[in-house]
């Protein structure tokens, strides 16, 4: 059972015979309701969150009672009390005078953007910490790797993927959101050698992956797949059949690569995960057939 959000005071400034003073003003500790102890006029706060990405109209929301400001404390709290990791996770906040995300660490008070007229939001984004890299669940040989596709549309591409996964010395693959039902084609026992992590959407694989492991999107526009270097431990994230690598999901990526062509520059999305994996386990003098028993299963996080 995750403990709900310890109580907190919010400090806010009033006038006070034309000087600004600070008031207190107490939070609940389920983080419902936030009451200014001098009556001060409060508004309603919308918290909204998801991780890096996922869409923000699709991140969760709580809802509270709120004054102008609103202490990093507070934040953090409801943050844990719903699960998230913060640990793992930095939490960044949507600045208007930045135009930007500023690192909720680094501020001690917030002020929520208006909205609507009828009430104020803040806007949170959830990205793994470069320090959890120590923390990868699985060593193969220099590193390890996954690899799976978004929003997938053919049980079959599926099925082909993990088949060559298992083949080529992935850890793992998986879907976030797939369209279809039944775990794909399966002709080699695939799914009795490498596991399949399924994500209904991207905050819920933002869960899953292991700890540290870059994600490298494989979509038109990227780094070419004959110059680029593959991290140790990393995730291939493949698009759909039909549209492709989300623009959120994308944005997300560490690394972006594409695959040549002489002609169409767009491949099937099992035959261009398979070419990573290839190119993959050549440039780093990789043999599958080398691998130990226990090295072709993961500990999730």
């Amino acid at each position: 059972t995750t403990p709900a959000p310890p109580s907190c005071v919010l400090r806010v400034r009033s006038m006070q015979d034309g000087v600004v003073a600070p008031d207190c003003v107490t939070v609940e500790a389920d983080g419902r309701a936030i009451v200014a102890a001098d009556g001060a006029e409060t508004s309603r706060l919308a918290v909204r969150w998801f991780h890096a990405g996922t869409v923000p109209s699709r991140g969760k929301v709580r809802l509270a009672d709120a004054t102008t400001c609103v202490p990093r404390a507070w934040v953090e709290a409801l943050l844990e009390s719903e699960g998230e990791d913060l640990r793992r996770y930095g939490a960044w906040v949507h600045s208007p005078t930045f135009d930007g995300y500023v690192k909720l660490e680094d501020i001690d008070e917030l002020t929520p953007t208006a909205y609507d007229g009828s009430g104020r939001m803040l806007l949170v984004r959830l990205e793994e910490r470069p320090a959890r890299t120590a923390r990868t669940a699985l060593e193969l040989g220099r590193g390890f790797f996954g690899i799976g596709i978004v929003r997938g549309k053919a049980e079959a591409n599926h099925g082909t993927l993990w088949r060559s996964a298992v083949q080529l010395g992935a850890a793992f693959v998986f879907t976030v959101g797939a369209r279809y039902e039944g775990r794909g084609s399966d002709t080699a026992d695939a799914t009795k050698r490498i596991p399949c992590l399924c994500a209904t959407d991207w905050d819920d694989f933002a869960k899953l992956r292991p700890h540290g492991a870059l994600l490298v999107g494989v979509e038109l526009g990227g780094t070419p797949l004959d110059s680029f270097e593959h991290p140790d431990r990393c995730v291939y994230v493949l698009g759909a059949e039909d549209h492709g690598l989300p623009r959120h999901v994308r944005e997300a990526c560490h690394h972006v690569i594409t695959i040549p062509a002489t002609r169409h520059d767009s491949f099937n999305v099992a035959v261009a995960g398979s070419l990573v994996m290839y190119d993959r386990m050549r440039k780093r003098g990789e043999s599958v057939d080398a691998l130990s028993p226990d090295q072709t299963a993961i500990k999730l996080p």
